[in-house]
Formats: C-alpha cells, sequence, structure tokens
C-alpha cells in the first residue's frame, strides 16, 4: 500500500500536466494566500528566506490600502499596511496605470503578485488588483472644505491624515521638480491657500494645468502654518 502511494506522489506532476488544465488555472493553484501583517512578519523574521521560500509562486496578499505613489519610473505602488507602525507596509506594483480607479485608500484589498527577489522590504510585482471593499475617500470641492475647516482648527485636526478627493481651478503651480510638483488652488479669498502637492507628473498632466483648469486630486490631508495642505497628491482628472 505505502508502494502504492509513493507511485502516485512521483506521478502527481505528470498527471497534473496531462489533466487539461491551462497554465493560468495551474497559476491559481499554486497562489499562496496571505495578509499583508502576514507577509511583513515572515519578512522582518527572515527576508532572504520569504524571498527564497515564495520564489517563482504568486502571493495573493489582502491588506489595507495606506496610500498611492508613483515612483521614479512613474509606476503606481499600492501600499497596504503591513503593521502598528508606517514603516510596516507591502508595496505592490500593479499592472494597471489607473490605479485610483479600482482602489482607494482606506479600502481593504486584495492583490496578486510575485516577491520582487531583489527588494529590500516586501515588494509584489506584476500585481493584479483582483477585489476591493470599503468606503471610498469623501468627494469634496475646495470650497466646501473651507467652508467646512477654515478657521475651525477643531474641524481641522479631526481630518488629519485622511484622503480626499479634491475638485477645484487651478491658480497657479509651485515649486515644480522631477519628484514634486505643488498646485495651488484658486478660492474666494487670498488669505486661504489650499496647496495640494502632486507626486511626478507626466509631461502632458504638466501642460494641461494651466490657470482655470478644473482639476481632480486624490491627496491626504496634512495642513501646514496657514494653508490647508495635502499631500503625497496624485493627479485623477482634468477637466478639457
Amino acid at each position: 500500500m505505502r508502494s502504492f502511494v509513493w507511485i502516485l506522489y512521483l506521478l502527481a506532476p505528470l498527471m497534473a500536466g496531462c489533466s487539461g488544465k491551462k497554465d493560468g488555472e495551474q497559476s491559481r493553484i499554486e497562489t499562496i494566500p496571505l495578509s499583508a501583517r502576514e507577509l511583513c512578519q515572515e519578512f522582518d523574521a527572515d527576508g532572504d528566506g520569504t524571498k527564497s521560500k515564495y520564489r517563482n509562486r504568486r502571493i495573493e496578499v489582502t491588506g489595507l490600502c495606506q496610500h498611492i505613489v508613483i515612483d521614479s519610473d512613474r509606476r503606481h505602488h499600492v501600499v497596504l499596511e503591513g503593521g502598528e507602525q508606517r514603516s510596516e507596509h507591502v508595496n505592490c506594483i500593479p499592472r494597471e496605470s489607473e490605479v485610483w480607479k479600482k482602489v482607494l485608500p482606506g479600502q481593504t484589498v486584495k492583490i496578486r503578485g510575485k516577491l520582487d527577489p531583489e527588494a529590500f522590504l516586501p515588494l509584489l510585482d506584476d500585481c493584479e488588483i483582483l477585489e476591493e471593499s470599503g468606503p471610498r475617500p469623501r468627494k469634496v470641492t475646495v470650497e466646501e472644505f473651507l467652508a467646512e475647516c477654515y478657521g475651525k482648527p477643531e474641524v481641522a485636526r479631526s481630518y488629519v491624515d485622511k484622503h480626499f478627493m479634491l475638485t477645484g481651478e487651478v491658480a497657479r503651480i509651485e515649486n515644480k521638480s522631477e519628484d514634486w510638483t505643488d498646485l495651488i488652488f484658486k478660492t474666494k479669498k487670498p488669505e486661504q491657500v489650499v496647496r495640494a502637492q502632486l507626486f511626478r507628473l507626466g509631461e502632458e498632466q504638466e501642460k494641461r494645468l494651466n490657470s482655470g483648469r478644473r482639476v481632480t486630486v486624490l491627496a491626504r490631508f496634512s495642513p501646514g502654518f496657514q494653508e490647508m495642505s495635502f499631500a503625497m497628491g496624485i493627479l485623477c482628472e482634468v477637466a478639457p
């Protein structure tokens, strides 16, 4: 009986190859489900061992989306919360270019990808966004936000570090660099300054950010001195 079981074990890979299943079905069978926290814990305990363990295998990671960022190659990263500290996270690089159309900060997301064997921190590449759930960031205009928060520090403090989909008209652009561009919104009163620091813009995006153009940005409220400031911004929409 043991000999028969051993033969079946040896033949299993051949039987799977002859089963008529497509490569996509094979990869789904081999996918390993993990939470973002579990992956971070494994990586913290033994980074090299974790990369070796998951080499050439796909991981299905579920976690809370903290941010969406853009790297120097203009690839979008979905950053998943991996622990209590902000430094504990899993970076996921989806195939999609306009990631915010599928998932937004504050939502729980399931992503399938491959662990980068060269990365110093947990990084999944060639990712596919499978599921998202939970509330999306609030949509608000610049004037609505000012009416609610300007001159009301307690209200403003309650929104610190929360993400918004903020819509308004461009007044001007400041502090433009390869990494960041400051967008100043038009307001009814000159003393009311609303600034959104945007991640790396493409050349065509920059050309369209002329004064009076209506735009929508995804950004995190991070008030500065005498300013309503938004950080880690991504330009989502520009009106024709």
